[in-house]
């Protein structure tokens, strides 16, 4: 593989599948099949020593970055993955400001290196040579990439598209969180992150988790989604495809139960907020009212004389009374109204998302 330009110190880290396939340094000690094999359970890998590390998702997808873009120049065949997992996964902590320490590291993963071995406390020898093997492996891999660690992730390019859309907040919330779970599983079942940039995934992950919503994102006209995201329609189409594939038929329809499922909550949550809003309003104006109309009641009798000459009647008090209580009374009724008619108008679009939400069946995706 040519690397002349990571010697310039111009480092795209974005290969095509063919490339890889034929001139991988790997490839004198295994196939490709072998290999995306171990990438994808090297991935897998990473996620469990984070979660174990009690890591967030963000600095494990940086750790898989740095294992990834670290064997397409050093061999599989060199290098055993599960130390350069660990040690990716530790060069990522810092780099997301999330550090841990290399012996608290080495000590809590250590029964995913040994499953049939038990490092003891008193083992301090064991210990202190899995962290120098550790550190060596960090430092290759800071010159394999050229010390380069701007590495960027298509979470916040989805969530500042979606944030500038026109649409209803329940839906922009569950189609960030419906793409933000596609980039997750593109992190944990493919290799996209050397293939394609960040801003690819970007949009290929939006347009997948909007055709699962029914959610028309633009299409038409100068400015269609694609454009923003620096790309094209037959890219996104493509892009997106795999991404489908990737699932089973089951997968699929899990999602789809789950987004469902979400809208609802989502759905109810928000209504239950505007009823809150909207009774503290009328409790304010009721306290309100009350306040002015017992002030006006309970003015001096020596002063009727002034009020008269003034035009104000103290009997107006009694009817203001009852004309704050059929006021009231009218906005509870105009309440309850808003409440059934957001009832039916969320089972109506339930109703539409189970009948509407047909996607195409995927394919099997073989592997060369």
């Amino acid at each position: 593989m040519d690397l002349s330009h990571i010697k310039k110190g111009v480092v795209p880290w974005f290969f095509p599948l063919e490339l890889l396939e034929r001139y991988s340094p790997s490839r004198n000690s295994m196939n490709w099949s072998k290999e995306f094999e171990i990438r994808l359970e090297a991935s897998k890998f990473i996620q469990k020593a984070g979660e174990m590390l009690n890591l967030p998702f963000l600095t494990q997808a940086t750790g898989i970055v740095l294992f990834q873009r670290f064997y397409t120049v050093k061999s599989f065949g060199k290098y055993p993955y599960q130390n350069v997992c660990l040690a990716g996964l530790f060069l990522a902590g810092k780099k997301e400001e999330t550090f841990c320490h290399i012996r608290e590291l080495v000590r809590k993963t250590y029964p995913l290196l040994y499953p049939n071995k038990f490092l003891s406390k008193e083992d301090d020898q064991e210990l202190t040579r899995l962290c120098k093997k550790l550190l060596d492996i960090e430092n290759d891999l800071l010159h394999v990439i050229s010390f380069d660690l701007e590495i960027d992730h298509p979470y916040d390019q989805v969530v500042d598209y979606i944030k500038k859309l026109k649409s209803d907040k329940t839906y922009q919330s569950t189609l960030a969180q419906t793409a933000w779970n596609f980039i997750n599983d593109c992190y944990r079942k493919t290799i996209f992150c050397i293939l394609y940039p960040p801003n690819i995934i970007s949009a290929s992950v939006l347009s997948l988790a909007a055709q699962f919503l029914n959610f028309k994102l633009p299409v038409d006209g100068q400015n269609p989604f694609w454009k923003h995201f620096g790309t094209t329609r037959e890219v996104v189409e493509e892009i997106s495809s795999k991404i489908q594939n990737m699932y089973m038929t089951k997968d699929l329809e899990r999602i789809k139960l789950s987004i469902k499922e979400n809208l609802k909550s989502l759905s109810k949550n928000s209504l239950q907020k505007r009823n809150s809003s909207k009774k503290y309003e009328i409790e304010q104006r009721i306290k309100s009212r009350k306040r002015k109309s017992l002030e006006s009641s309970t003015q001096p009798t020596n002063n009727t004389s002034k009020n008269v000459n003034k035009g104000i009647d103290l009997n107006q008090s009694t009817n203001d009374s009852i004309d704050i209580h059929r006021e009231i009374e009218q906005d509870l009724i105009n309440l309850e109204d808003n409440n059934n008619k957001n009832n039916q108008n969320r089972d109506d679009l339930n109703k539409k998302y189970i009948d509407n939400n047909q996607l195409k069946k995927p394919r099997n995706n073989n592997k060369k």
